[in-house]
C-alpha cells in the first residue's frame, strides 16, 4: 500500500472515531463505571420552603388561600408562610 492509501484510511477512521466512536467509547465506558460503583441511596431530603402569596384586595378568597396554604403535606418546621397585601384597599391586610 502506498503513503496516500495509509493517510486515506486514518482520516476515514478518525472522521469515524468524531462522529460514531467517540459516543461508543463514552457509552461504553459509562455502562462499565456504574457497573461496578453503584451510586449510593440518598436519604430524602426536603429543603425550607416560603410559600410568597402576593394579595391585592383579596380579602374575599384570602381566608380560603390561608386554609389550603395550612393544609400542604409538608412537614410544618419547613414551611413558612409569606402573604403581601401592599397598597389593599379593602381589609386584606386584617385578614
Amino acid at each position: 500500500m502506498t503513503f496516500l492509501t495509509y493517510l486515506f484510511w486514518l482520516a476515514l477512521g478518525l472522521v469515524f472515531y468524531t462522529y460514531i466512536g467517540y459516543g461508543l467509547v463514552v457509552w461504553v465506558w459509562a455502562k462499565l463505571v456504574t457497573k461496578f460503583r453503584p451510586t449510593p441511596a440518598l436519604a430524602p431530603f426536603e429543603p425550607e420552603v416560603t410559600l410568597v402569596v402576593p394579595a391585592y384586595n383579596e380579602a374575599y378568597i384570602l381566608d380560603a388561600k390561608i386554609a389550603n396554604c395550612l393544609a400542604l403535606n409538608y412537614p410544618a418546621d419547613k414551611l413558612r408562610f409569606l402573604f403581601i397585601t401592599d397598597g389593599s384597599t379593602d381589609n386584606s391586610g386584617q385578614v
